[in-house]
């Protein structure tokens, strides 16, 4: 509904109360408020300002645990970094130690090459040897042949020249 001053029509804004809509200035409304408030300030005991400055103390000491709650976590997780740091540098310490240790991929290339040709060496040493020693036991065999005839022979030829 409008409201037909002389200078025109007045604004107004609604608000909603119960079931009912009533249309109030701006200044009225605020006004209802503050009276609303100071009414609920007289029944509770109290004023504006020792209300507000309790719920900042409230505000403050409850942001204070919180912050330092989160100290105590941030510390233990500092301590708890501290003690991983610590154990990998040992770790690393053991692997540079262990690192001194180990032998070359280079060096041991190099060793493993020289054995193998060594190897290859004394097989082929090892196979001529044989080859040798089969050698002298077919001349061996042969030898013994001989004087085994000559044995055989020789006694035989003798008494067939005495006799003859």
């Amino acid at each position: 509904m409008m409201n037909d001053a002389p200078g025109g029509p007045e604004p107004s804004y609604s608000t909603d109360r119960g079931h009912s809509r009533e249309y109030i200035t701006l200044r009225d409304y605020t006004e209802r408020l503050l009276s609303e408030q100071r009414a609920y300030f007289e029944r509770v005991g109290t004023d504006q300002r020792s209300y507000f400055e309790r719920l900042l103390s409230e505000h403050e000491a409850h942001h204070d645990r919180d912050r330092d709650a989160n100290n105590r976590a941030l510390a233990e997780a500092r301590e708890r970094v501290e003690q991983r740091l610590s154990a990998l540098n040992e770790l690393r310490a053991e692997v540079t130690e262990d690192r001194g240790q180990l032998v070359q991929r280079t060096a041991f290339d190099t060793r493993t090459e020289a054995v193998d040709k060594d190897l290859k060496a004394l097989r082929e040493d090892i196979g001529s040897i044989r080859q040798e020693l089969a050698n002298q036991r077919g001349r061996s065999a042969a030898y013994a042949v001989v004087l085994g005839l000559a044995v055989v022979l020789v006694p035989v030829l003798l008494q067939f020249l005495l006799r003859g």
